[in-house]
């Protein structure tokens, strides 16, 4: 029997009616995630087919507890079959899982989204031709590795490409395809770069050798993964030190400082688009400048977000610099309260999702691992006003002194 973290265990599902698709999200093992995707059989409507069973399911709306059963029942069919399939890997990059019946056999297999892959674009068509390109790689060369301790979302993968690891990322859904893909031109189009933020991309990832749409792009891979694990994991060992927070502060602040003064910003910080170097220094990622978690949001991105109804939108592109940094100073003192207090970001997607607006206010519990001096500057970095926040300047010379 499998223990409470087995591989590819069910998280939730959702369906949507107006295209009569389920898809489960699964958690492959260690917040790797992946979808499951459920559609009706082409040939018969009947529910002689499990996925018809299962949409029907969904679509009748039914909680009664016999309703609830079958569709538990079905899903971890699914489930085991992935199991049995994958073990700890995950499919393909640029692949999701179908769920389906065929020669009379009900399987998974996985494949491209054939919802998505109509949206995707070759890279001057996606970029432009204004900017360098990086070279183009077959999704089919990119090996998947298992691995933990980042989170990574659907289209997220662990990759092996010519002996080395990478991250491969790539858009989840049709309609913001475009807009997942910007990233690769908004780190290219930064003036140099910077030993705290990530690197451009190494390769851009098409669909096939003949077909040059591009599905993704390859990143730096970093062992010891994102902020937040490497972080539980020193506190779990009584290694995660104030010096150590410090300098994580630091080249926080001087790694927002660099996009400052070449008028650009981050957007999104939180400790899950951080990662952590083997020589424990912190990398910024996740350029996509689009979106926002409301968990670190400063409360006037998050008061724009609700009044315009958005769920995805991040700091707007028109507001003067001083605004943005000021917003970002915020999302600075956010991100290492969570970090010093051990926050667990999966159990606040689960529980108040990307864009729940209540966050748990900044209130420092005795098990903190940040010292006084660190706890008084993030107070200081949450202010509701923004005008009362310090400087990113500001930040950079009060931040030494806590050194000792």
């Amino acid at each position: 029997m499998l223990s409470k973290t087995q591989k590819w265990s069910f998280i939730s599902d959702f369906y949507e009616p107006h295209i009569r698709r389920v898809t489960l999200q699964i958690d492959i093992e260690k917040c790797n995630y992946t979808t499951i995707i459920v559609e009706p059989h082409p040939s018969s409507g009947g529910d002689e087919f499990l996925e018809n069973r299962l949409v029907k399911l969904h679509s009748d709306g039914l909680d009664t507890e016999a309703a609830v059963q079958e569709r538990n029942k079905i899903t971890e069919r699914i489930t085991s079959l992935c199991r049995a399939k994958y073990g700890r890997s995950a499919p393909p990059f640029g692949s999701v899982v179908y769920a389906f019946t065929a020669n009379g056999k009900f399987q998974v297999m996985d494949l491209p989204d054939h919802r998505l892959t109509p949206a995707l674009k070759t890279a001057p068509e996606t970029f432009g031709t204004d900017i360098p390109l990086p070279p183009l790689v077959s999704r089919a060369q990119l090996k998947p590795v298992a691995g933990i301790g980042q989170f990574l979302p659907s289209q997220t993968r662990l990759v092996e490409y010519q002996g080395k690891l990478h991250i491969a990322k790539g858009p989840i859904y049709p309609q913001r395809a475009m807009l997942d893909l910007s990233e690769v031109k908004n780190l290219i189009s930064l003036p140099g770069r910077h030993p705290n933020i990530i690197d451009p991309p190494a390769a851009l990832i098409t669909l096939s050798e003949t077909d040059e749409r591009v599905c993704g792009f390859l990143t730096t891979y970093h062992a010891n993964g994102n902020l937040e694990f490497y972080a539980r994991k020193l506190r779990r060992e009584g290694k995660l030190t104030p010096k150590l927070l410090v300098k994580w502060a630091l080249q926080l602040v001087d790694a927002v400082s660099f996009l400052a003064q070449h008028q650009s910003f981050h957007g999104d910080l939180k400790p899950d688009n951080i990662v952590v170097t083997e020589n424990e220094d912190i990398v910024l990622i996740d350029f996509t400048r689009l979106f926002t978690t409301f968990v670190t949001a400063s409360p006037e991105v998050r008061k724009l977000c609700t009044h315009l109804g958005g769920t995805t939108l991040g700091i707007p592109l028109h507001w003067p610099m001083e605004s943005i940094t000021q917003s970002e100073v915020y999302s600075i003192g956010r991100t290492l309260y969570l970090v010093c207090e051990g926050v667990e970001m999966a159990k606040v997607y689960r529980e108040m999702g990307w864009t729940q607006d209540g966050a748990f206010p900044t209130v420092f519990s005795a098990k903190s691992s940040a010292p006084p001096e660190l706890q008084k500057i993030i107070s200081l970095c949450v202010s509701p006003d923004p005008s009362q926040r310090p400087s990113l300047e500001a930040l950079a010379k009060m931040l030494p002194r806590t050194r000792s």
